[in-house]
């Protein structure tokens, strides 16, 4: 009978390994996964010298793991395995009264040293003076349950703000909390924002008065620290806010496909659907708005957080340009803001980005 269990266990195992195998080999690769919002890996070219280097086999392994059958299953399974098991976090990413935040806290003076001194450099090509900076804290400084980690922010404003010249500060750390972000995502709310932009507008020196919005819901969101985590896969709500001034304002994208404030059709087009907010990853964008409250030229360095803030921030300024330097170099971007003149110029950036410099497309000469 001990024999007999032995075959059958024996044989069920290699038919469940054949069928896996046969259906790796027959079922069409996937390009996208949207759970983790990344291309995933297609089948390596052989050529002798791939394989002799070693990239060969390693191109190969990251292939097969990213194309194993039933791959998002497996992850939720070993996600929720380690969890069962008493781990606090699953690949960096923990939970907090319903909010999945990140272990991402560590970062070297050094790297935000050179942040600040590119993004001066750039920042005086557009204006030599009214220059400020906005620096965005991740959700997990407004968590800091004692358990986890969490990245000193101000240890990092601080740094950066001693080496940027000629700029105002302005502290945002006071005018967000943990409810006005995501709780699967990174990301800030917009519907939580709109006193926060209020603030940042008069902090430059300009009128900001009440402006009423209507709240318009696009459900199914589920942010890419739930696909990173691959067990806490709660969707919620995008509210993106809207107003007379929000509909007229005209919006020219340089090297993307933006033309709105809100591209609604990215909620059902693109794996994120927080790139409804000016199109998601979009280089250079020249926002016109005739009705807005001042008539002043805003430039803007931001990265994505900045794609939910500049639209409640169009309502307050004739022309913002904003300029994603992740994407786009600072020569080109001068290039084709030759004819405007910039009133202020706004850095506004999340920690990720200012802690890891090397990403930003400024040459310093």
């Amino acid at each position: 009978m001990n024999n007999l269990f032995k075959k059958i266990t024996v044989g069920i195992f290699c038919g469940i390994i054949g069928i896996l195998m046969f259906a790796h080999i027959f079922l069409p690769d996937k390009d996208i996964t949207e759970s983790e919002r990344r291309h995933l890996a297609s089948l390596p070219k052989f050529n002798y010298n791939s394989l002799l280097s070693g990239t060969y086999m390693q191109n190969m392994e990251k292939y097969l793991s990213d194309q194993f059958p039933l791959r998002e299953d497996f992850r939720a399974v070993g996600s929720a395995a380690e969890l069962f098991s008493g781990r606090l976090d699953v690949n960096k990413i923990y939970s907090y009264k319903g909010y999945l935040a990140s272990l991402d806290y560590e970062f070297s003076d050094s790297a935000v040293i050179k942040s600040a001194n590119k993004l001066s450099y750039a920042a005086e090509k557009f204006s030599s003076d009214n220059i400020y900076t906005a620096l965005i804290p991740p959700k997990d400084y407004y968590i800091n349950d004692g358990i986890h980690p969490v990245i000193d922010i101000d240890a990092l404003c601080g740094i950066f703000n001693e080496n940027l010249s000629n700029a105002g500060n302005i502290d945002l750390t006071g005018q967000l909390s943990l409810e006005k972000y995501y709780k699967s995502d990174s990301h800030w709310r917009q519907e939580k924002l709109i006193q926060t932009a209020r603030y940042i507008t008069e902090s430059m020196g300009y009128n900001a008065p009440e402006i009423e919005y209507k709240e318009n819901v696009i459900e199914g969101f589920s942010g890419v620290y739930a696909g990173q985590s691959a067990v806490w896969l709660d969707e919620e709500d995008i509210i993106y806010l809207t107003c007379g001034m929000t509909d007229s304002t005209k919006v020219t994208s340089i090297g993307g496909y933006a033309d709105r404030v809100y591209m609604t059709e990215k909620a059902e087009e693109s794996v994120d659907m927080y790139d409804i907010f000016l199109g998601g990853a979009e280089p250079l964008l020249f926002i016109e708005n005739p009705s807005a409250v001042n008539d002043a030229v805003l430039v803007v360095i931001r990265d994505s957080y900045g794609s939910s803030m500049i639209p409640l921030l169009s309502s307050y300024f004739k022309t913002i340009i904003a300029v994603d330097f992740r994407y786009i170099s600072l020569d080109n971007t001068v290039k084709f803001c030759e004819g405007y003149e910039a009133d202020s110029v706004l850095i506004m950036l999340s920690s990720g980005v200012v802690k890891n410099g090397e990403m930003l497309k400024i040459d310093i000469k």
